[in-house]
């Protein structure tokens, strides 16, 4: 399984557990207010279900904590000088032999996105020519939204314990989909 897929996985799961887990301490409740249970009855079901939900949100931290490593530690191999890079065709464009625009600079961006050389050369190219740096992620870009993402669904994963609680970010993979896509390393 991918760093992406187990970090996909964790969240799918505690979403589904932490929502079925909160459904069931919410019927206790209503069970208890409704005095159709004892409070004796209520606390031993609720202890066992409180502490599996503070289990899962444990295990689902750590896998995620792990995966977001995996993922770092590819963020890093991707920054890494890679020497075959430095034959592609584009750096011979980048040795200033032939003027270029911020549009031809761009398109070599779009080409090379899986080398953080040639993006560092043409970074240099624009800057040596005054022209101004086309967008394209850098390894401190891809760790600060990796963070990012891992901070919203850590808070997620903290106010879990509400049963009425609405995930906006463990709950959408999509949205964890496309930031970890974004990041544009092999995971």
């Amino acid at each position: 399984m991918t760093s992406k897929e187990k970090f996909k996985a964790a969240c799918a799961q505690y979403t589904a557990s932490v929502t079925e887990t909160n459904k069931q301490l919410q019927s206790l409740s209503e069970q208890l207010g409704n005095r159709r249970i004892t409070r004796e009855v209520y606390s031993e079901q609720y202890r066992p279900l409180a502490e599996s939900r503070e289990q899962l949100r444990a295990e689902t931290m750590e896998t995620l904590e792990t995966a977001t490593d995996e993922i770092r530690q590819q963020i890093d191999r991707w920054a890494e000088f890679n020497p075959e890079h430095a034959s592609r065709p584009d750096v011979a464009l980048l040795s200033g032999a032939f003027p270029l625009t911020a549009e031809t600079l761009q398109q070599i961006v779009d080409r090379n996105r899986d080398s953080s050389l040639i993006l560092a050369t043409v970074d240099e190219y624009a800057r040596k020519h005054d022209i101004d740096r086309p967008e394209h992620p850098t390894a401190e870009s891809k760790h600060l939204a990796l963070d990012n993402l891992l901070r919203h669904v850590a808070a997620d994963i903290r106010s879990g314990n509400a049963p009425e609680n609405e995930f906006d970010y463990v709950g959408d993979s999509d949205y964890i989909g496309s930031v970890l896509d974004g990041l544009g390393v092999n995971l």
